[in-house]
């Protein structure tokens, strides 16, 4: 049996634009689709839940609302449904992401909000039905610094910039974070900062490999912790990290220079 389409007043109906998935969307911003609902009316109905006390909670179709708003309407076409809280966000978000309307910050709030922090990218994968690489940068952006987390709020990085820090080292990552914020400070444009902070640093433990595999057999340290001096080599951690992780004094590597 197909959905019932209801005719809901618009004073019946409580939108909260905070809540809403997708950002600054103003009587302006909506004015094309304003014009267009004008002529042709509103082709897909708004969700909406009962909240009680003959009111209702808009679920689905804030542009819409607005839009309508914008034209003077008394009432929306709207399907009404039972949904938690949770199940109100998911549909939400899913109407957004079909309709390609979120910036990946939009989006990385979307994932922030709706599932707890013990909910594994596995389950949301699903619930979205998004593959890792899609989930991975909007669920675990919260894992870098500050200035690496602004980036993508003010549209320098994208979901493949974040996914790329994300597979970095912790010496990696403080080194973007470092480089970010210069930018930043620097008034440099969003090009230029996305290329400062995503340039990878290069390196010398490279070229030094020699030289530090000489002290490791010279003082006899432990083969086993061979792959400590290859994190340092790949800029993973750095020599008084590797110092700490090797048991010896930070001063032993001083005569190499990074």
């Amino acid at each position: 049996m197909p959905e019932q389409i209801r005719e809901i007043p618009l004073s019946q109906i409580d939108a909260d634009f905070a809540w809403n998935c997708r950002e600054n969307i103003t009587s302006e911003s909506v004015m094309p689709l304003s014009h267009s609902i004008d002529l042709h009316g509103v082709e897909q109905p708004v969700v909406v839940r009962e909240t009680g006390g003959g009111r209702y909670g808009l679920v689905c179709g804030f542009r819409r609302f607005m839009a309508v708003t914008v034209l003077g309407w008394e009432f929306i076409p709207a399907f009404v449904r039972e949904l938690d809280d949770f199940e109100a966000k998911l549909a939400n978000g899913r109407e957004n992401l079909e309709r390609k309307d979120l910036s990946f910050w939009e989006e990385c709030l979307l994932i922030r909000d709706t599932f707890p922090e013990d909910v594994l990218c596995a389950r949301i994968q699903e619930a979205m039905n998004k593959n890792y690489s899609w989930v991975r940068p909007r669920r675990q952006i919260w894992e870098l610094a500050q200035p690496l987390i602004d980036m993508a709020k003010e549209g320098v990085s994208s979901a493949k910039d974040i996914n790329e820090l994300l597979k970095q080292g912790p010496a990696q990552r403080e080194h973007a974070a470092k480089e970010a914020q210069a930018a930043k400070d620097r008034g440099e444009d969003k090009k230029q900062r996305r290329k400062a902070t995503m340039t990878r640093r290069r390196v010398q433990g490279r070229k030094n490999m020699g030289r530090m595999m000489n002290i490791v057999e010279t003082n006899q340290l432990a083969d086993a912790k061979v792959h400590q001096i290859l994190l340092w080599a790949m800029g993973d951690i750095d020599k008084t990290e590797l110092a700490a992780n090797l048991n010896v004094d930070a001063a032993l590597f001083t005569a190499i220079e990074d």
